[in-house]
């Protein structure tokens, strides 16, 4: 799960769902992470301590405006820009970055997941950009 939407997803006038869709602008808190055996996150790792000092809030803002009323739902901006430093911090393959958030729960904590998944967030196809 990738936060609490608060944006309502339909346009009004078409009913066509919108291409990005704002998070809750709350971060959610280590100690609600879920894992699926138990035990909490670290607050002294590095990925958690990097998650509370990027201010997610005006890269969303940001990241939102560039999207349009139609066409497939995009990432939230903690998927797509999360990943982007993880990949460059740990100079990852596309392939690997997806085995890498897949199998850490950092990870997934740090790209704005609130609990642990063993589901890839997305594939490495995804990551190629178009412009």
């Amino acid at each position: 799960m990738q936060g609490k939407e608060y944006e309502s997803t339909n346009n009004l006038a078409f009913g066509v769902m919108k291409v990005y869709k704002k998070t809750d602008r709350n971060q959610l808190k280590i100690y609600d992470f879920i894992q699926p055996f138990g035990g909490k996150l670290d607050i002294n790792n590095r990925w958690v301590k990097l998650s509370e000092q990027i201010n997610w809030d005006y890269i969303e803002d940001s990241y939102a405006s560039l999207f349009g009323e139609t066409g497939n739902p995009a990432k939230t901006c903690r998927v797509a820009f999360g990943s982007l430093i993880i990949q460059e911090k740990l100079h990852l393959t596309d392939a690997e970055l997806v085995l890498q958030i897949t199998e850490n729960p950092y990870l997934q904590y740090f790209i704005g997941n609130d609990e642990y998944s063993t589901k890839p967030p997305f594939t490495s196809p995804a990551l190629v950009c178009y412009w």
